[in-house]
């Protein structure tokens, strides 16, 4: 079993207390995102292969970060460079920098992916801005990181009226290549192999191949053992991702990103946020008299060495 930490909020910015807790009493609970009364029961002790984490500030996870020494994990860390009109509660780049090159160096760079995600193009951040941007990130994360996950944002029914008024232009294939195109070649000068995350785009032609961002490969290297787990047929059709179970909760992450599709108004989210109990085992509330729970079933993964055939 892979843990995602978290598709649908921030829980090593904002919940990493929580999570702390969690992890020492060996279970979760993670409500159905549309069933609310549906809660699953995740063992946290016997079955984890490795967790993949997400996040645009991991900083408040560090001093946690011994208890995941047994298991396989790495960090899926975001670091665009935008301003407050679309990122208001992100700290600065220097700092997430700083915050970069540290986790970098206390779990190996190859650990450490950097998400340079979504890319938007707007009056203000046009691609001369990307270009300009994404290699000066580049540069200064030369040694602190292998591989950059990118992608372009996707306008659609839900997020149009929300991107329109901020003035989110609708991304051509033309600039896409123009774009992928450049950021290959500045990946490749520091260091680091560009991959794509769930892109309609066929980049091969500039260097960059689609990407898994829940990758077994890499949690095989981290781990030194061989995982048996397929593509997760939940997500979408492009994306490459394996199976996981992601412990999160929409309308949480207090980031509250304009961008954002996990988050539908700062209103909720504060709501919630203001329902979180560090050591309850849900991460918004507690359980009520209509819930019911849920073993979820949870299995090793690891192929053992006779399995191989050793």
């Amino acid at each position: 079993m892979i843990l995602s930490i978290s598709r649908r909020t921030d829980i090593p910015a904002c919940y990493s207390p929580w999570l702390s807790n969690r992890f020492k009493e060996g279970v979760v609970y993670v409500r159905n995102p549309y069933d609310r009364h549906l809660v699953s029961s995740v063992d946290l002790h016997r079955s984890v292969d490795g967790i993949v984490f997400w996040s645009k500030d991991p900083r408040p996870m560090f001093e946690y970060l011994p208890q995941f020494d047994l298991i396989p994990f790495y960090v899926q860390f975001t670091l665009n460079g935008y301003g407050r009109e679309l990122e208001p509660h992100v700290p600065d780049p220097v700092q997430l920098l700083e915050t970069f090159r540290v986790l970098s160096d206390r779990i190996g760079p190859h650990r450490v992916i950097w998400r340079y995600d979504p890319v938007i193009i707007t009056d203000e951040y046009t691609c001369a801005y990307h270009k300009q941007t994404f290699d000066t990130l580049a540069a200064a994360l030369q040694g602190y990181t292998e591989t950059c996950v990118i992608s372009f944002l996707d306008i659609g029914r839900k997020n149009r009226q929300q991107m329109q008024a901020a003035g989110v232009q609708e991304i051509t294939t033309d600039r896409v290549l123009e774009l992928a195109s450049f950021m290959a070649d500045s990946g490749a000068s520091h260091g680091m192999t560009i991959q794509s995350c769930a892109e309609p785009y066929d980049l091969s032609s500039v260097g960059i191949s689609h990407g898994a961002c829940i990758d077994t490969r890499l949690l095989e290297r981290i781990g030194g053992y061989r995982l048996d787990i397929g593509k997760d047929p939940h997500q979408r059709k492009l994306c490459g991702c394996a199976t996981s179970i992601d412990i999160g909760s929409y309308d949480t992450c207090t980031h509250l990103c304009t961008y954002c599709y996990a988050n539908s108004g700062s209103d909720v989210v504060f709501t919630n946020h203001a329902r979180h109990h560090v050591s309850s085992p849900l991460l918004i509330g507690e359980l009520g008299p209509k819930d019911r729970v849920v073993p979820r079933k949870c299995s090793s993964s690891r192929i053992l060495q006779g399995d191989l055939g050793l």
